[in-house]
């Protein structure tokens, strides 16, 4: 008897709500806890049980409709979604407005470091523009060298290391591009770090106002 056919594209039948191309595809041992492992194994022969198929294609129909079923339950871990759900909350959230919505209308005006800069930006640019980099990008160095202006103050609070100076460090946010760097600077959450191992990156993380605002998930209680 074959197994159910999954695309790479389709939720990942471990439950772990990732693409099947980006979990489980092409290992030999899927990463899922043993525990869910045992649950599905048990779910899909308890729905074997006594069944008897006239044809592959049936049998084959059949496994597709159990492991549908098992992407549409409800799971703790996911708080209360499906790996359905969850697959399209994390690779579709812009066209899942039953998950997720981003109103294009703040109830009101937002705050954040970034709109300060952006201001000085446009002004520091002015009417005679800007030449943009060879990708139709604003040099690094202006953002950078604007952003140091805007908040000097910001170096005092870089905590000190033997190997790179504050104002790098600085500099560096615009290289890194991350969620750890950039969610306060947006406005939208508190990043402290709670790590004390050097290479171990573990974060506790607060969600300021404006991310419920900007980020409005549509989930029932």
């Amino acid at each position: 008897m074959k197994t159910a056919t999954v695309g790479r594209n389709d939720p990942c039948p471990c439950g772990s709500g990732k693409k099947y191309k980006n979990c489980c595809l092409g290992k030999d041992e899927p990463v899922i806890s043993a525990q869910g492992a045992a649950e599905a194994s048990e779910t899909l022969r308890r729905a074997l049980e006594k069944r008897q198929f006239d044809s592959m294609e049936e049998a084959q129909a059949f496994l597709e409709q159990q492991t549908q079923q098992q992407n549409r339950k409800a799971l703790d871990d996911f708080h209360g979604l499906s790996p359905e759900q969850m697959h399209h909350l994390l690779h579709f959230p812009f066209t899942s407005p039953q998950l997720v919505r981003f109103p294009e209308v703040l109830d009101s005006a937002p705050t954040a470091p970034l709109l300060t800069l952006f201001e000085l930006l446009t002004g520091a640019i002015g009417t005679q523009g800007l030449k943009p980099t060879a990708k139709g990008n604003l040099p690094h160095e202006f953002y950078e060298d604007s952003f140091l202006r805007a908040f000097p103050l910001v170096l005092n609070e870089v905590p000190p290391e033997p190997y790179i100076e504050p104002e790098k460090a600085c500099r560096n946010c615009y290289t890194w591009r991350t969620l750890v760097h950039f969610a306060g600077f947006l406005g939208l959450a508190e990043v402290e770090p709670i790590a004390k191992e050097r290479l171990c990156h573990q974060y506790r993380v607060r969600a300021l106002p404006l991310l419920g605002q900007t980020v409005q998930f549509q989930l029932s209680e």
